[in-house]
């Protein structure tokens, strides 16, 4: 069993933790609509690491955008 961890830069290798740039450029929200879903509890909260800086879960924010309704 291999338990090193995989070198940053392969395709399957995502950072834990997304800054808030890498969420608005991924979820292609703006700002005020990022606070307005969190505000109304339908995004998630980010995990405050200090007194001005906050990051996102990469799972919590997956999982948001898999559970996003389909459109047809």
């Amino acid at each position: 069993m291999n338990t090193q961890p995989e070198p940053m830069g392969t395709p399957s290798s995502q950072p834990w933790l997304l800054r808030m740039g890498e969420i608005l450029e991924n979820t292609r929200l703006c700002k005020s609509q990022l606070y307005r879903l969190m505000a109304a509890g339908e995004f998630p909260k980010p995990v405050r690491l200090g007194p001005r800086t906050v990051r996102w879960t990469n799972k919590s924010v997956r999982c948001w955008v898999e559970n996003l309704p389909q459109e047809e």
